[in-house]
């Protein structure tokens, strides 16, 4: 048995980025033109939607253990966003990275369960 496909993980990080980036353009965009005050929800089902599609692209690439792929691209978009908003240490051992950290790869790897059994093995109708 071999261990998650890097170039698998790479690509859904890179897509579940791409995605969040996208969306929080689009919510810039509202909440400029809008008196929308509180997006802390919008962002919260971004990040969800950006952790699910990485994982559906992670998973999808690599065929196989959807799960195990898809929950790392969760884990490593965790990382990623603590990262780049200049959490420090303290913010990576904290009792919230670790239940933002869980969340985030179960969602991958619902992402990925998806990914990896949608990669056209049936037939269509």
């Amino acid at each position: 048995m071999t261990g998650p496909n890097g170039v698998s993980l790479l690509a859904g990080v890179v897509a579940g980025c791409m995605l969040m980036m996208l969306s929080i353009a689009l919510i810039s965009v509202v909440v400029a033109l809008t008196a929308w005050d509180d997006i802390s929800v919008a962002v919260t089902v971004a990040q969800a939607s950006a952790v699910i599609i990485g994982g559906f692209v992670s998973g999808r690439l690599a065929k196989r253990t959807g799960w195990l792929h898809g929950g790392l691209v969760g884990l490593f978009y965790r990382l990623l966003t603590v990262v780049s908003v200049g959490g420090g240490l303290g913010d990576l051992i904290s009792v919230n990275f670790a239940w933002r950290g869980l969340l985030a790869f179960l969602a991958g790897a619902v992402g990925g369960m998806v990914g990896v059994n949608s990669t056209g093995n049936g037939r269509r109708t």
